[in-house]
């Protein structure tokens, strides 16, 4: 295990990191906001993604570190998350 954000293994990331390097704040996974995106609470096996009722940050779709979704100026938007190296607040699980 380990808490490094990037590389091999952050697609498992499960911290509790809920915001963006500019210190917005995510939106939660099951926002009505995000019906009609892709990736959401609402998508099939949301669970195994660590996708569920929370805001944290996470990487679904195997991008190259977390990330989440957030409202600018009511439109809503996705950016990687501001999860530094060995945070205390998040880990990475490699499941190889």
């Amino acid at each position: 295990m380990s808490d490094l954000p990037g590389g091999k293994g952050s697609l498992h990331y499960r911290g509790n990191v809920n915001q963006l390097v500019d210190g917005k704040t995510c939106l939660h996974w099951n926002s009505h906001s995000l019906l009609d995106y892709p990736i959401n609470a609402f998508m099939k096996d949301a669970d195994s993604y660590g996708i569920g009722d929370h805001n944290f940050c996470r990487n679904p779709d195997g991008d190259e570190k977390p990330w989440c979704y957030i409202k600018n100026n009511n439109k809503v938007e996705w950016d990687f998350c501001d999860i530094s190296p060995c945070s205390e607040t998040g880990r990475l699980e490699n499941f190889t």
